[in-house]
């Protein structure tokens, strides 16, 4: 373990949403309020629990394991059913050891007290833990195999979101994509498109929340899924809207740290907002007014598979519309009070394409104007081998990028973003192969 990290003693801490156990920096577990797992963290191997019960580990490299492009993902892979027992099991077994410790009154418990401030808590306090660490204590392995046995009920499969929105609330008031033709993207070739009907998608959101029981309380965001439900005609999502506005308090846009800290205390249920996948093509259906009325039914974020600013490009990853139409798109949005979430997909038609889409990326976002309410995701290009597009790479002679030229692509987009300065969007990494929900 690296000198320079300072081991605090174990504890537990309580916030309103998230029972964190820890042993030490390097090893702990956060539950739910349902005493669901959440992250279990042990030494350099961060495991994540989605709701479909699959466990993912994810290993970061040390600095002197990191060699070259090696560093630049994460190394990960899924766990099979016993390793996932056991990652269980011995997760109960600090758990029952940090309930035990609270009895003897061993283990300090710290505690949210105020908006941002934790203390050490008084015996109410230590109680208040204990019995939280009493309903992670009566899940066994049998009852969470059952847990996402009534995920997969509640679903159909939740195959991708952005990264910050993993821990959202999903809302699959449509399923599937309505034009499910980009040539890069098996997500949804299992499905059609489909709107639920309002009474239905009642029905779904009170049997998510129902499923999702206290825990829903650490799941701050609304996403609307599948890939692009906002392209529903504005009469039917207008209803929708109104009906997911019903089910959740939202709070205000603009809320300075201060504040959002305070009415997250004092709203331990509430969202900050609803958001949702949308192509920039299917955006010419919605007129500003549509995108101002969505605005006001508290969508905040819209996000757009760009993909590339080089319309050949574009052409031969099956998007339809151009770029310039792209920058038209966001345009409305930005002036209906949203902000926009772009991805651009680093590496796709590979090295002979690299350099033309760099460049006419770059300069598309140069011209939108996005500020840092926006977010820009770098996406490395990952090839399904049953996908249109590792059929048409070679068809057309195209070679992909390696590994290592892959990091060097990644590398060339951040250093070219950072023109857009500081008060431009934030730019992040977006590994389709860390999703977890």
């Amino acid at each position: 373990m690296p000198a320079s990290l300072h081991l605090e003693p174990p504890k537990v801490s309580l916030r309103p949403h998230l029972l964190t156990v820890w042993q030490d920096v390097w090893h702990g577990q956060q539950y739910d309020r349902s005493g669901r797992p959440v992250l279990i963290r042990d030494g350099r191997h961060t495991l994540k629990r989605t709701m479909d019960g699959r466990i993912q580990s994810v290993y970061t490299p040390s600095d002197s394991e990191r060699a070259g492009f090696a560093g630049i993902l994460r190394q990960r892979r899924w766990l099979e059913e016993s390793e996932r027992a056991a990652v269980w099991a011995k997760a109960r077994s600090q758990a029952r050891a940090a309930t035990r410790a609270i009895a003897d009154g061993g283990l300090p418990v710290e505690m949210e007290a105020a908006p941002g401030r934790m203390a050490y808590a008084d015996e109410a306090g230590r109680a208040k833990a204990a019995q939280w660490l009493e309903s992670v204590l009566a899940l066994s392995f049998e009852d969470l195999d059952a847990d996402h046995r009534r995920f997969a009920a509640l679903y159909k499969p939740i195959t991708i979101l952005p990264p910050d929105q993993y821990g959202a609330i999903v809302l699959q008031l449509a399923e599937g994509c309505s034009y499910n033709k980009c040539t890069f993207c098996t997500f949804y070739r299992d499905r059609p498109f489909r709107v639920k009907p309002p009474e239905e998608a009642r029905r779904h959101i009170e049997d998510v929340l129902g499923y999702l029981g206290p825990g829903r309380s650490n799941r701050r965001q609304v996403f609307l899924g599948d890939a692009n439900a906002l392209i529903i005609p504005q009469h039917t999502l207008r209803r929708l809207m109104e009906l997911v506005n019903e089910y959740f308090e939202v709070a205000p846009p603009g809320l300075t740290p201060g504040q959002r800290a305070a009415w997250d205390w004092d709203h331990p249920l509430g969202v900050y907002g609803i958001h949702s996948f949308m192509d920039s093509f299917g955006l010419q259906w919605k007129s500003r007014q549509d995108l101002k009325e969505l605005a006001d039914l508290n969508l905040r974020r819209v996000y757009i598979g760009l993909e590339s600013g080089h319309d050949p490009l574009r052409q031969f990853l099956g998007k339809p519309g151009l770029a310039a139409e792209a920058a038209g798109a966001v345009a409305d949005l930005k002036a209906a009070g949203l902000s926009v979430g772009l991805i651009l997909l680093v590496g796709a038609g590979g090295a002979q394409y690299r350099e033309p889409h760099l460049k006419d990326s770059v300069a598309l976002l140069q011209a939108m104007g996005l500020g840092r309410d926006d977010l820009v995701y770098l996406s490395p290009m990952v090839e399904h081998q049953d996908s249109p597009y590792v059929e048409a790479m070679a068809r057309s002679g195209l070679t992909s990028l390696g590994p290592a030229e892959l990091y060097e692509a990644l590398q060339e987009f951040r250093q070219a973003l950072r023109d857009l300065g500081p008060e431009g969007p934030r730019v992040a990494i977006y590994d389709i192969n860390e999703f977890t929900y």
